[in-house]
């Protein structure tokens, strides 16, 4: 079983965890709550913006079958998101940091195959 074709479900439903969580602001925190709720601050619109981008150009890539396209927008997804979500909760920065990893795992495996 090609441990490529798990990841891709797991990274698109942490994906929409992580929208879902930066546009409504579910946790209470400072920073979801700062973003949500202060739509008037142009860097929170900003980065709702840039990560709604990002997951659709994710989404195309994923629909394009294009896996390393899919693993790189990915990564830089959850990196994105990964720096804004040092106040979140401990249990949702580790499951942004793993879908990170996995991403960035995607990434070598994809390219190393496709270099063979």
């Amino acid at each position: 079983m090609d441990v490529r074709k798990l990841a891709l479900p797991f990274l698109l439903i942490s994906m929409a965890a992580v929208l879902f969580v930066v546009s409504f602001g579910i946790l209470p925190d400072p920073v979801c709550t700062f973003i949500t709720l202060q739509l008037y601050n142009l860097p929170c619109v900003l980065i709702v913006f840039v990560l709604w981008i990002l997951w659709i150009g994710t989404l195309l890539e994923f629909l394009n079958e294009n896996p390393l396209g899919f693993y790189v927008a990915s990564s830089v997804f959850f990196g994105v998101s990964f720096a804004l979500s040092w106040t979140w909760a401990r249990w949702f920065r580790a499951l942004v940091a793993v879908s990170f990893l996995i991403a960035v795992f995607g990434i070598w495996r994809t390219s190393k195959k496709d270099s063979s």
